[in-house]
């Protein structure tokens, strides 16, 4: 992933990891895709 991706995705993931860590189950997929 590129430094641009990363600077415009990273804060769309941000509150996507925080639902995740509720949901409890997708926390370690994201984590390994980003």
């Amino acid at each position: 992933m590129s430094t641009i991706e990363k600077i415009t995705l990273y804060p769309l993931l941000i509150p996507y990891k925080q639902t995740a860590a509720h949901a409890g189950s997708e926390v370690t997929d994201l984590d390994t895709v980003v």
